[in-house]
């Protein structure tokens, strides 16, 4: 990661009559497309706004007024956007910036929960250099929990650090699943029931899949998300009920700030009865309502949620289950 803020300072008054713009511009409709040239502005001036906090709460703005200003610079401020000569965030989103800085202090308390006596696997999301960077957008995939990842590592420098240990914003971030089999285990995604599900799901759902200039099955991967509930398994298989139980308060927490950063349309859960207490935990405490189920196959079932306007899908682990069907019924619900 290579960051790097502008540093021309605005007056209070300059910071005031920005905010009130970028409020304004907020609440109109369809805010990424039609000010799509006004965004490029928007991201030189809150780069510097940004640094004026101290002395614009000291000019009487509200804390809840600044989060929400903060809040909407993390959904606009793009990556190597130039104005005037600046550079403002040179090779990441701010909003990932600010995941990664969240995600350290997560990871390096449940890593100190860990029992010290086992071979642990971490594990950290993964999204395409095409998923989309609009708010309420895109398709975010959550399974189990990974068996075997790249790192033994209970190190957060090197877990979240620049080496090929790293687990955080990987060279090959999503690349790999159509890149063939893995030479150190022998794992090819090719032949996995849970990436055949996600392909086909993002080929009905996603819009650029029907673009004609895109290559989709080559790139596909790059337009989504990818995490698990359990961020830390065992070297071969799912993580036992010992490891789950040690873990689940922070992976929550990690689910949660994930979902924030990314701000996807729609979270699909394939995960087979495991994801209840995140579910809860992400509607505040309390179990969401159904909105909708589909029956498929044999007596399978797949249920919609809306939660702060994100939808929901809660469905099986796709192992040794008819492809189309499935499908299809997480299409449906997310459409409907």
């Amino acid at each position: 990661m290579n960051t790097k803020n502008p540093t021309l300072e605005l007056s209070p008054n300059e910071a005031w009559v920005f905010a009130d713009f970028l409020f304004r511009l907020q609440q109109e409709k369809d805010f990424q497309i039609v000010h799509e040239a006004e965004r490029e502005v928007i991201s030189y001036l809150l780069g510097s706004l940004i640094t004026q906090v101290p002395e614009l709460i000291s000019e009487g703005l509200a804390s809840e007024d600044r989060d929400r200003l903060l809040q909407k610079a993390r959904d606009i401020v793009a990556s190597g956007e130039e104005y005037g000569g600046w550079t403002i965030y040179s090779d990441f989103p701010l909003a990932l910036t600010m995941l990664k800085e969240k995600l350290i202090t997560l990871y390096e308390h449940m890593l100190m929960a860990m029992p010290v006596s086992e071979t642990i696997v971490p594990f950290c999301i993964q999204w395409g250099n095409l998923f989309p960077i609009a708010e309420k957008e895109g398709l975010m995939f959550i399974g189990k929990a990974t068996n075997g990842w790249v790192t033994t590592s209970r190190d957060v420098n090197v877990l979240f650090g620049e080496s090929d240990e790293r687990i955080f914003n990987r060279d090959d971030q999503m690349n790999w699943v159509t890149e063939g089999i893995d030479k150190d285990n022998g794992y090819n995604p090719k032949r996995s029931a849970f990436w055949r599900l996600v392909k086909s799901v993002t080929a009905e759902v996603s819009e650029i899949s029907h673009d004609l200039a895109f290559d989709f099955e080559k790139n596909w991967p790059s337009t989504i998300a990818w995490s698990n509930l359990y961020k830390v398994s065992a070297p071969k298989g799912n993580p036992s009920q010992k490891l789950k139980e040690a873990q689940l308060r922070y992976c929550q927490q990690i689910l949660l700030a994930e979902i924030n950063a990314l701000s996807p349309k729609c979270v699909i859960f394939l995960t087979s009865g495991w994801e209840p207490a995140f579910l809860k935990f992400l509607n505040g405490g309390k179990p969401p309502q159904t909105v909708a189920t589909k029956q498929w196959g044999k007596n399978y079932q797949t249920q919609k949620f809306i939660i702060n306007d994100i939808i929901y899908i809660s469905s099986s682990h796709p192992q040794g289950k008819p492809n189309g069907a499935h499908c299809e019924a997480i299409c449906e619900l997310i459409v409907s």
